[in-house]
């Protein structure tokens, strides 16, 4: 089993003491109860053709949101940043940005055609985001798995007009950069 996830449960649960919201204490909490069964640190990703049928089955959420994650990127790619669009299960749809970190974001899966959801990769901003209904950060340490711990995420919940997830818009960049204004361009789509 993955180091990461093979930490000691006494260790994993100081960590959840230190959160800083209900939100991430209810992440953690999950993830715990969750790891043994399906957690790892390597990404779960869909091949080519089941990612295209993804993009086809969400063609409606990828047409509506593109006009804002166009504003967004010209905002942030500058920033180092990248922006995703991820389905309401948690598969990446889209990912633009800064081209430079771009590259490093494929490096740790986030890039399309990867879960995000946090049975597969832990406390994250856009797995957080889906099962909370609600805007989320997640900063370095506060991400579940060591692998993401140099992230820093945030995202929002898409929303249809009678409250259903339709998907999340998140916005990533190095963990040594706290971008304070994220989760409010991440809340726009």
């Amino acid at each position: 089993m993955d180091s990461d996830i093979a930490r000691s449960a006494g260790e994993r649960q100081a960590n959840v003491g230190e959160l800083t919201t209900e939100y991430l204490r209810r992440s953690w909490q999950r993830c715990q109860l969750d790891a043994a069964a399906v957690m790892d640190a390597s990404p779960f990703s869909l091949g080519h053709g089941a990612l295209q049928e993804r993009l086809d089955q969400h063609a409606r959420l990828l047409a509506a949101a593109q006009p804002e994650i166009e504003v967004i990127a010209g905002m942030v790619g500058h920033a180092s940043s990248v922006i995703l669009l991820a389905d309401p299960s948690g598969v990446i749809l889209r990912s633009t940005g800064s081209k430079d970190f771009l590259r490093q974001a494929e490096q740790i899966a986030l890039r399309p055609g990867v879960s995000w959801s946090e049975n597969h990769r832990g406390t994250n901003a856009v797995g957080t985001a889906l099962i909370e209904s609600a805007p989320v950060r997640v900063h370095a340490g506060q991400h579940y798995l060591d692998c993401n711990r140099i992230l820093s995420c945030s995202a929002a919940p898409i929303l249809s007009s009678r409250g259903d997830v339709l998907g999340a818009l998140n916005i990533s960049n190095d963990a040594g950069v706290f971008q304070v204004y994220a989760l409010d361009l991440a809340k726009m789509c």
